[in-house]
């Protein structure tokens, strides 16, 4: 599987105000000490068919393993967040 070589364009999305100075003082303080930051969204338990939506599919853990395992060593100092619905599922 390919590794990217390119940094992801940030989320258009943004957080609340309550969230969003908390959350920015831990990614800088992170950054700082030189880490890279790794966020991935592993979603395990899909309520819908996604008939509609052929594109879509769920995705192996494998996969995710394989991805992160050749990008971890062209990391410095990674840290990977995960956020799922899956629990001690995706351990």
């Amino acid at each position: 599987m390919p590794v990217a070589t390119q940094s992801i364009p940030a989320p258009s999305f943004s957080f609340r105000d309550e969230w969003r100075r908390p959350l920015e003082a831990a990614r800088r303080k992170l950054r700082e000490n030189g880490n890279t930051l790794v966020a991935i969204h592993v979603r395990v338990h899909s309520n819908e068919p996604h008939v509609d939506q052929p594109w879509f599919r769920d995705i192996p853990m494998a996969w995710y393993r394989e991805f992160l395992s050749g990008l971890w060593p062209t990391l410095k100092n990674p840290i990977l967040l995960v956020a799922t619905d899956g629990g001690d599922e995706i351990c």
